[in-house]
């Protein structure tokens, strides 16, 4: 690699990361990247950050760390113990730091900013809106489908689904609180139709209960809902062999849980995830109102390029 190769390599980089490119930001990193090359990687670093990205060379989606970390753990690559998390944290970020994967594949739906969305003018404002504009897909179905997820991790896993879908994703973090559920039951009552609510959890004590919490706290609200624990069941256990964990004594539904075993959702390999979520919502879709709602949306659009284009903007 050329010297100006490896400076755009490194500017990238830090573009990517979201920080400022300043002169002692590229330096520093340049520094590190000269560093790696002259010592290089182990050939157990090697076998490793090979099966990783194999792993997710092949997914259809962005990954969450943990979700590698099972991935891993099942190909015998590393073993299923804490120091085998936290050397795929490391691998995964020598990965990145050294470009062999985009900082992109991974997802991490954890952390989040909180800002208007503003425009450089009123042109730009339109040029959004007529791209972004979307009828709502379920205004005309018979029914209404929510999805609902345990992990606010794995969400980004899933959300280019439910939002291909128009389909709502709740994160609820464990255990919902009395104040979503009542505002979710009440959504659910004013759309007026048929409800089907997917939870998708840890097969843990807390993690079902907390799911049949939800369950019971939107009925308890007034909602009339069709409610499933869509994932993880004792049937995908068996049927793809899921990594387990040891049941948390601490857990104070432990005692209940017998020898039934515990795996979190981030078991459930990613494209597996991904089908369950979208079949769990397309056999709620009518075809024949989609189509009819997809040519209005279009026609939708076309009215807004004529709108933007008989305005006089300056």
């Amino acid at each position: 690699m050329t010297e100006e190769e490896l400076i755009e390599e490194v500017m990238k980089e830090i573009v990517d990361s979201g920080d400022v490119i300043t002169p002692e930001n590229v330096t520093s990193l340049m520094r590190k990247k000269i560093l790696r090359q002259k010592r290089g990687i182990s050939k157990k670093s090697q076998i490793i950050q090979n099966a990783i990205y194999s792993f997710m060379e092949g997914s259809e989606s962005r990954v969450t760390v943990r979700q590698v970390y099972y991935m891993m753990t099942v190909r015998g690559v590393i073993p299923k113990t804490e120091a085998g998390y936290r050397q795929v944290c490391y691998q995964l970020k020598n990965m990145r730091l050294s470009s062999r994967i985009p900082f992109g594949w991974i997802a991490d739906n954890t952390r989040w900013s909180i800002k208007p969305k503003t425009y450089s003018g009123l042109e730009a404002a339109l040029n959004f809106w007529q791209d972004a504009y979307r009828r709502d897909l379920w205004l005309q179905q018979p029914v209404y489908v929510e999805i609902w997820v345990e992990k606010d991790a794995l969400a980004g896993v899933i959300s280019d689904i439910t939002r291909k879908y128009d389909v709502p994703l709740m994160v609820v973090r464990g255990y919902s609180s009395m104040t979503f559920l009542y505002e979710c039951a009440e959504e659910i009552k004013r759309i007026g139709k048929p409800a089907y609510i997917y939870h998708f959890g840890d097969h843990d004590p807390s993690g079902v209960d907390a799911a049949y919490k939800v369950r019971d706290g939107l009925i308890e609200h007034g909602a009339d809902i069709n409610y499933e624990r869509a994932a993880v069941t004792m049937d995908q256990i068996e049927e793809f062999n899921l990594p387990t964990r040891p049941t948390k004594k601490t857990d104070p539904r432990f005692n209940n849980w017998g020898d039934k075993p515990s795996v979190e959702l981030d078991a459930l390999p990613p494209d597996i995830f991904r089908a369950e979520v979208e079949q769990r919502i397309i056999q709620h879709i009518d075809s024949e109102i989609l189509t009819r709602t997809e040519i209005t949306e279009e026609q939708e659009r076309e009215t807004l390029a004529s709108m933007h284009n008989d305005l006089n903007l300056y």
